[in-house]
């Protein structure tokens, strides 16, 4: 297990190597990912899958990343995080190996297991190794860094990947992707913490007398600490996946179906670079500030559109949900402070795994509503629950500031 001294502190640590690294391995990571997102469903369908069987493709693929979030949340908090990268990034490059040399569908679908495993334990390794490679007083800008630069490349893979695609096929595609991760895997191996060139004796008797403080039961296997943070990550979950399922359908509904896609390419835009000033607000005055403009921002969007649905509203919407996505990077470092360094990977994996829930509520729950009620009616109760989500957030920050305190104190930081 890693020691988290660091050799910089505070501001430094934006410009130490293992923090720069997680950056670039992050951007490498979205755009490998985007060549594969993009026309995967597009070669599903040219190996004969039906689209219903590609849905449930992606149920299946959702399921293995609820299960695998925990059980590599322990993993990676029990081995350096240079062989955590490694081991994840790995899986990956087989994951897009297999696509690329697939000409059945079963090797597809063994390809969309492995692949939904390779995206859990990615980003809970990333995230991870983020949280220790960066000091707690800093951990919002770093979080908004890293929020903007691979949402950069993400927002201008998919022309790249789909010009690969026609050009060159779907093979090449996915070798780009796979050659993508190779490098990230390369870069992970000078990943390195000060704990990695420790004698061994001592190291031996620190693990000796870690395990002693290790906690027991259910605190294993998640960041008990992190459930205080349900309500606003489960609203977070079931919105995104609200919007998901729904902004396109409704544009295309109303007679203007490119509003939707400008509105998740807005979306994307403003995130990209709302994200690092919203960490610095965190880092200088505390959350409250950045996830009120956050969720108030994405509440009147979806009001917006629930209520004057026309071309110019759905773009403001998106502009304004950009901010939100922002507000939601801001929430998850909250999450990654309640728990110490030498926990991380717990404290990441349980974060990611109550947003993956309500997106599993939204996505199903969602499309009822809209059948039942309309879609006025589901965007303004994706409102509400945004708003409530809000509320609680203030009533939490005296339980939430303790556990803040306890985590920094565990750290040995003042």
């Amino acid at each position: 297990m890693e020691e988290n001294t660091q050799t910089k502190s505070g501001w430094r640590t934006l410009l130490s190597r293992n923090f720069l690294l997680v950056l670039l391995i992050g951007c490498l990571s979205q755009f490998a990912q985007m060549v594969v997102k993009t026309p995967i469903n597009q070669f599903g369908v040219m190996l004969g899958i039906a689209v219903s069987v590609l849905g449930m493709i992606a149920t299946m693929q959702t399921v293995l990343k609820l299960v695998s979030r925990p059980v590599w949340g322990v993993v990676v908090d029990h081995i350096t995080k240079r062989t955590g990268m490694t081991i994840a990034l790995g899986v990956q490059v087989l994951a897009f190996a297999i696509y690329a040399f697939t000409t059945t569908q079963e090797m597809f679908i063994v390809g969309r297991a492995i692949e939904g495993v390779s995206f859990a334990i990615a980003s809970i390794s990333l995230y991870s190794t983020l949280g220790v490679a960066v000091d707690t007083k800093v951990l919002g800008t770093a979080m908004g860094f890293y929020a903007t630069f691979p949402q950069i490349v993400k927002s201008c893979a998919p022309v790249a990947t789909m010009a690969i695609y026609n050009t060159f096929g779907p093979t090449w595609s996915f070798l780009t992707a796979a050659a993508c991760m190779v490098v990230a895997m390369i870069l992970a191996q000078f990943i390195k913490f000060p704990s990695e060139g420790k004698n061994p004796i001592k190291e031996a008797t620190e693990e000796k007398a870690a395990k002693k403080a290790e906690p027991k039961g259910i605190n294993k296997v998640f960041s008990v600490r992190g459930f205080i943070m349900l309500p606003m990550t489960f609203a977070d979950g079931f919105v995104m996946a609200v919007l998901d399922l729904i902004i396109v359908v409704y544009a295309t509904a109303l007679g203007f179906p490119e509003a939707g896609a400008f509105f998740f390419s807005i979306q994307a835009l403003v995130t990209a670079f709302i994200s690092a000033p919203a960490g610095f607000i965190q880092d200088k005055f505390g959350g409250k500030v950045a996830v009120t403009i956050a969720l108030v921002a994405r509440a009147g969007g979806l009001l917006l559109i629930a209520f004057d649905p026309t071309a110019i509203t759905f773009m403001i919407a998106g502009v304004l949900c950009g901010f939100a996505k922002a507000g939601n990077n801001v929430i998850m470092t909250d999450a990654m402070k309640l728990q110490p360094k030498k926990r991380m990977g717990l404290a990441t994996s349980t974060h990611l795994l109550l947003v993956e829930i309500g997106m599993l509520f939204g996505s199903s729950i969602g499309g009822f509503i809209v059948d039942g009620l309309g879609y006025t009616i589901c965007f303004a109760v994706c409102a509400v629950l945004l708003l409530a989500s809000l509320v609680v957030y203030f009533l939490m920050q005296g339980p939430i500031k303790r556990m803040m305190a306890k985590a920094i104190a565990e750290n040995g930081e003042e």
